[in-house]
């Protein structure tokens, strides 16, 4: 039996003096390169204070647990960021603490890649050898293709859609956005077709006929990242059938310097000069439909 859940998530600063240790955790787990320290300190600089990542992180993990609760299974439910806090050193040290032996992890991450799946279930592993701690654990993922998760993606594009008038509506184009990750991780995995995958159901939920996919965040250097970019996926749009573009954030599943700064301000920026638009979903990890997946997905486990 399972005595215990910890939801794991990335982690985001919430406050300027959070900045710099993020910045350092990712440059220390090769995940930013050190000559973008100065370029993104900036880019958090201008986010943070309405970065509310870790709350709504921690918001989500204490509803999950008394939905738990309210179909029997009395299961604490804890957090743990890769980067910052809540960490998963403090997340251990309270499951060591309670003596649990076999627990379920939630990645909060849709799409599997090394990124967004090994590196998590390597920093658990770090985390239970710094504490001392013998605990099983079994891994589960957002699901990408599960209902729930479409719906509310879904839900998220036409609540945002409902600031235009049904004519205008007929000229929006819809980009869906993704974090970049290098060329050759991605010919190991799944990770484009299940983005891909995901686009095409909402797409279909929404009846938006003009749609595309694009990739941010990408790292500068030699090594070839997936693409299109937005710049790219930009200069397709016809200017006679699209006027507004509205962005959907697949990858990020909750609010991040990706959609606050690297969509609101530098994608903004470019459809504005372009002529067209501006119009953003909010991230989904707030929606009560992913709750419940994450419920049915963590039932699916424990009734075996």
């Amino acid at each position: 039996m399972y005595d215990h859940v910890l939801i794991l998530a990335y982690g985001q600063p919430s406050s300027a003096a959070e900045i710099k240790p993020f910045l350092e955790s990712q440059i220390k787990s090769k995940e930013l390169s050190p000559d973008r320290l100065a370029e993104r300190t900036e880019h958090h600089q201008r986010t943070a204070g309405a970065n509310n990542y870790a709350k709504t992180v921690q918001a989500f993990s204490e509803k999950l647990e008394k939905s738990l609760a309210a179909f029997g299974h009395m299961l604490p439910v804890y957090t743990g960021m890769r980067h910052l806090n809540p960490s998963l050193k403090d997340g251990m040290e309270k499951i060591k603490k309670k003596r649990h032996s076999r627990g379920l992890v939630l990645i909060l991450a849709p799409f599997k890649c090394e990124l967004t799946y090994e590196r998590y279930q390597e920093a658990v592993d770090a985390a239970k050898q710094a504490a001392g701690l013998n605990v099983q654990y079994e891994y589960l993922k957002v699901r990408h293709n599960h209902p729930l998760f479409i719906q509310a993606l879904a839900d998220k594009a036409r609540n945002t859609m409902r600031t235009l008038t049904l004519e205008q509506r007929e000229f929006v184009h819809v980009v869906f956005t993704a974090p970049s990750i290098p060329k050759v991780m991605g010919q190991l995995c799944d990770y484009e077709k299940e983005i891909s995958s995901t686009c095409q159901s909402v797409i279909k939920d929404v009846s938006q006929p003009k749609w595309s996919l694009c990739y941010h965040s990408r790292e500068p250097g030699k090594e070839a990242w997936i693409d299109p970019d937005f710049t790219y996926t930009l200069s397709q749009f016809n200017k006679d059938k699209e006027r507004h573009v509205l962005f959907v954030p697949v990858g990020a599943i909750g609010e991040s310097v990706e959609t606050l700064y690297d969509l609101d301000v530098d994608y903004r920026k470019k459809a504005d000069t372009a002529g067209y638009g501006f119009m953003r979903a909010p991230a989904v990890l707030d929606h009560p439909k992913v709750l419940l997946m994450a419920l049915d997905l963590l039932l699916e486990k424990i009734k075996g």
